[in-house]
């Protein structure tokens, strides 16, 4: 599977991470150009000795190793509202227990994720929406370490599939069309509950949000 990804119209955020060893200076390569702010020791990671190869594509990926992530601003682009939309990634585990953060829209209006998607303690992928009066969960797979794997979150309508390497893991009916909207900043490596928590543990490569796309419908 090769997804190395050329940001379009629908790309609301694109993070290659293709720098140099240990930068901490992380950039948006969609057309919104989002600021994206480096926080603890998360860095970009190229040594061979460390994880078993340099990035899934390119020269580097995201690196951390707890208490480590990135933010990037709310904006507009990330209020997916009733509509489609597609969160994918590369992701290489460190360690695969205990509950580990990839990504994550903090909350308006309440103490708590809007949505996350991370390892849940089992070990599984897990994603979770909830606007402090309704939620849903999805699970499934069962995480590894020191292997790639394409994760992806798609909603199109009401109909949300979880994605690893191009197949579906887990599905979820919305019983009544759910707002992906308000919401704060994003969060990668992390999550928001009360403070950032859970942080990552492990390597992430190709993060890519897409608003107004199912990027797929099928197995791929």
């Amino acid at each position: 599977m090769a997804i190395h990804i050329t940001p379009d119209i629908e790309t609301s955020l694109l993070i290659h991470s293709d720098e140099v060893e240990g930068s901490t200076s992380f950039k948006d390569s969609s057309t919104y150009g989002h600021t994206v702010t480096a926080t603890g020791n998360i860095h970009h990671d190229t040594e061979t000795t460390i994880g078993g190869g340099p990035g899934k594509f390119g020269r580097s990926s995201m690196f951390s190793d707890g208490d480590d992530y990135l933010t990037i601003a709310d904006h507009s682009a990330f209020d997916f509202g009733y509509g489609d939309f597609t969160i994918d990634f590369w992701l290489r585990l460190n360690s695969a227990g205990g509950n580990k953060n990839y990504i994550a829209r903090r909350g308006d209006g309440f103490n708590d994720s809007l949505w996350f998607f991370r390892t849940e303690n089992g070990p599984q992928y897990q994603f979770y929406w909830n606007d402090n009066s309704n939620n849903y969960n999805m699970l499934g797979g069962v995480p590894e370490t020191n292997v790639w794997h394409h994760l992806a979150i798609v909603r199109r309508g009401r109909l949300v599939k979880m994605y690893e390497d191009g197949i579906v893991i887990d599905t979820h009916t919305e019983t009544t069309p759910r707002s992906y909207d308000p919401g704060l900043e994003v969060l990668v490596g992390a999550r928001y509950g009360g403070g950032v928590i859970q942080s990552l543990d492990g390597w992430i490569d190709e993060i890519r949000i897409s608003k107004g796309i199912a990027r797929w419908n099928d197995s791929f």
